[in-house]
């Protein structure tokens, strides 16, 4: 089949971390619009009659029905849903990962930054998130990939290059009289202080994983990790996003990357954004 033989286009049902498919979901919303498909909605929650979850080793160790419907009430279920679609309508539609057809990931600044240009529309239109709470303060986030990234280095940042990002950041905020807070967000499971002990510190036995992608998303900086997470924050925030590397995959033009940033960088990026 052809994307003209489809009528609808879907997250696709994929038994994964949530921050992969909340980044999942982005991209096939995207894809509807670049294509001009009717979105429908696919529940992180929903199962269809082979138990995706419940069979999978990855998902089936924990309650990941309860941390799908957690995730659930930060979706906008309004709109139409799959369970909605006749049984005969079903084979029309397209269940997608990526931002192109066949599941072929997008590796180019033209679906990221155009995915970013809809931005608005995504949050408006698929999501329910308050609104962030005006403040004095400039909000700094930081993701701290820890839990599984302990034992695959390349997930795995140590704290240095989060206090050298942070050295910038705040630099550039106290020279320019900006009051700021900065607060981290981490897994306690590998996560060890040293180096950060003077920041609020979030724990994931504190903060569920829905809430710190909210509190990241509605955060003035973002400093990410090596994690769909916080990249998927990256595609959606208002705010200014930083990734750890630059990779094809990740290319977003008005991203920086903690790899390269310095002070004049980061100055020349907020002054654009001002």
């Amino acid at each position: 089949m052809n994307i003209d033989d489809y009528k609808y286009i879907t997250n696709q049902i994929f038994p994964h971390g949530m921050g992969t498919r909340v980044s999942f979901l982005i991209n096939a919303i995207a894809f509807s619009k670049f294509e001009n498909k009717e979105f429908i909605m696919t529940p992180f929650s929903y199962q269809t009659k082979k138990r995706e979850f419940d069979t999978n080793p990855r998902t089936k160790t924990y309650d990941y029905i309860g941390s799908c419907s957690r995730w659930d009430t930060i979706l906008n279920l309004d709109v139409k849903k799959i369970t909605e679609i006749p049984n005969v309508e079903l084979e029309k539609v397209l269940p997608l990962c990526f931002p192109s057809f066949n599941n072929t990931p997008a590796n180019d600044y033209g679906n990221n930054g155009k995915i970013r240009l809809l931005r608005g529309e995504i949050k408006n239109e698929y999501f329910k998130i308050t609104k962030k709470e005006k403040s004095d303060k400039v909000k700094v986030s930081v993701h701290i990939r820890r839990g599984d990234a302990i034992s695959h280095s390349h997930r795995f940042l140590p704290n240095e290059y989060y206090i050298k990002i942070i050295n910038i950041v705040e630099t550039f905020l106290k020279k320019n009289n900006i009051n700021y807070e900065v607060k981290i967000f981490t897994q306690k499971l590998g996560f060890y202080k040293n180096g950060l002990e003077k920041y609020k510190i979030y724990l994931d036995d504190e903060v569920s994983d829905v809430n710190v992608w909210t509190n990241l998303l509605n955060s003035d900086i973002i400093i990410g990790s090596n994690s769909a997470l916080s990249t998927s924050v990256g595609m959606l925030t208002d705010g200014l996003y930083v990734h750890p590397h630059r990779k094809n995959q990740l290319l977003v033009t008005d991203w920086l990357y903690g790899s390269e940033l310095n002070y004049d960088l980061l100055k020349k990026r907020l002054d654009e954004i001002k």
